[in-house]
């Protein structure tokens, strides 16, 4: 009891400090080891060269929801995976969530559509 309290505290300090530093929004991966859409699109989609580019303008966070049952993040999650959720730096969600074994093809215009409008976003508040 005492070790997961302890671990929690620390989790939530590390999320907590790291918040500031974000200037990127962040792509937060949810998935399953025992998912076969999860292993299709782990290995094919993020292993795309166009998608790894891309992803360069992002922080990137993948949890697995079986191993890992807390989830940082306020976020609109049905239980769905892979599911994709798109942040702003300071962890809002900001998008849609996107589901299921998305093709590279798919994901890139979806992503720079996201960033545009991000990009907007940040300069509309500055």
């Amino acid at each position: 009891m005492r070790k997961s309290i302890i671990s929690r505290l620390l989790m939530f300090f590390v999320f907590a400090t790291n918040m500031f530093a974000f200037e990127k929004p962040i792509f937060l991966l949810l998935y399953t080891d025992t998912c076969p859409h999860c292993q299709s699109f782990l290995n094919n989609t993020m292993s795309d060269i166009s998608v790894k580019n891309i992803l360069s303008n992002f922080e990137v966070e993948a949890i697995n929801v079986n191993k890992q049952q807390y989830v940082p993040y306020d976020i609109d999650f049905t239980g769905t995976v892979p599911s994709i959720h798109l942040l702003d730096s300071n962890h809002v969600q900001m998008a849609n969530t996107l589901t299921g074994n998305i093709p590279a093809q798919e994901l890139v215009p979806a992503l720079n559509k996201f960033l545009n409008l991000y990009s907007q976003y940040r300069s509309s508040v500055k």
